[in-house]
């Protein structure tokens, strides 16, 4: 049996741990004693697996420091894997499947995250907000958790996004400081919609993708996205059910 767990604390992880266990993996919150191997969702739940040699350490950020010990190590990103120096395997999250549908009816700006200080840079994406609508009229869709704060820069939904929200967009855009990929931008991609980042480490290459430094280069890309519109040709280089599956089959090889 492969046990796969995390506390419920309904955001993402709990949806990653139901997809996990969709693929042949038990579900619980809290690891279970007479599992063959397990596979430990957040890294900081780690301490009472019973057998870290038999256990799959998932490395979601790069923000805190890798356990030590595991019998292997799931990354989502080529940076997290240089920054902690662990052996391990790759695989990116991906999309799940998402709706690929025409543009809204009036050009949609997204900003599908969860602020974490100033991790995911909400600020710098209000100020971008703010300067592009000097130029151009359109409207901002934020979903996500704590983004109060720049909540006048548009509409806000206090949840998680799902495959149905990226028809509500034009584009999405991403100003997270870390190096890696936001899975809604996977999805945006997915759904044939552009996104607009800070420099980040893609990995692959398609025109959907507009790269700004700060504010005002991400205004400019809103205001061209505003100002021609486009639906482009659905691109999904990873999906959500690959990554789960590659989750169960690396914890089989722990089994003894």
């Amino acid at each position: 049996m492969i046990n796969v767990f995390c506390r419920d604390n309904k955001w993402l992880f709990d949806d990653l741990k139901n997809e996990i266990a969709s693929h042949g993996a038990v579900a619980s919150q809290q690891p279970l004693p007479n599992a063959d191997a397990w596979i430990c969702v957040r890294s900081s739940e780690w301490e009472s697996v019973p057998d870290k040699s038999r256990c799959l350490m998932q490395i979601h950020d790069v923000k805190n420091k890798a356990p030590l010990g595991f019998g292997n190590y799931s990354f989502v990103h080529e940076y997290q894997k240089k920054q902690t120096g662990l052996n391990g395997f790759v695989r990116p999250i991906g999309s799940r499947d998402v709706e690929y549908d025409v543009l809204p009816p009036e050009p949609t700006i997204g900003f599908f995250c969860r602020e974490y200080g100033d991790l995911k840079q909400s600020q710098m994406f209000y100020e971008a907000v703010t300067l592009a609508k000097r130029e151009v009229k359109f409207k901002v869709l934020m979903i996500g958790g704590n983004l109060s704060p720049i909540s006048k820069a548009g509409k806000y939904e206090r949840r998680g996004a799902t495959p149905k929200d990226y028809s509500r967009i034009d584009a999405l855009v991403t100003c997270s400081k870390s190096p890696m990929i936001p899975i809604s931008c996977y999805e945006a991609l997915s759904a044939g919609r552009a996104v607009i980042s800070t420099s980040r480490e893609w990995g692959f290459s398609t025109p959907m993708i507009k790269t700004g430094e700060d504010a005002e280069d991400i205004a400019e890309l809103i205001i061209e996205s505003v100002i021609d519109r486009q639906l482009y040709k659905p691109f999904t280089p990873y999906t959500r059910e690959h990554w789960a599956k590659k989750q169960v089959e690396e914890a089989i090889k722990l089994c003894r």
